[in-house]
């Protein structure tokens, strides 16, 4: 006995509530040897690099590859999520680190905190003996290996 048409169409609200309700995104829903592309922004490099090899599209990253690919998170990617790819494409994306907080400490503790997160730090020319980070130039995130540009205070 067919249903009536109004209670299979509250099935089906029922159902697609269900799973948006549950968490379903777009990359659980694309299977292995899927030929779209997965939603990798705001994943780490390291889960981006899973979701992309498993689907055969090689990840490139630039010139800018993360020194810690748990610490750096995904903010751009070329191919927009659903896109169908090519098959073993590599697909561009963008990741940036957290740039730790520097203004107060030392040259030195500057220096290492911001080359543990794979930055580069660079000091106006003066002596570093003895001298603390009065300011920093540039927002709270930055693509890895990026100069940090620093002023200090003697």
């Amino acid at each position: 006995m067919p249903m009536p048409i109004s209670r299979a169409v509250r099935l089906a609200v029922f159902a697609m509530l269900a799973l948006v309700l549950a968490g379903c995104d777009l990359e659980e829903t694309i299977g292995p040897g899927d030929d779209r592309m997965p939603n990798v922004v705001g994943k780490t490099a390291t889960q981006a690099n899973i979701a992309l090899n498993e689907r055969g599209f090689p990840p490139s990253y630039g010139k800018q590859m993360p020194f810690d690919s748990d610490r750096c998170r995904v903010v751009v990617q070329k191919s927009p999520p659903g896109a169908k790819v090519r098959p073993y494409s590599t697909q561009q994306i963008r990741c940036v680190v957290r740039i730790p907080k520097v203004v107060g400490l030392s040259a030195d503790e500057a220096d290492s905190a911001l080359e543990e997160e794979g930055l580069d730090p660079v000091f106006d020319g003066r002596r570093r003996r003895g001298c603390r980070v009065a300011e920093r130039e540039g927002g709270p995130v930055a693509r890895p290996q990026a100069d940090i540009r620093m002023k200090l205070r003697c």
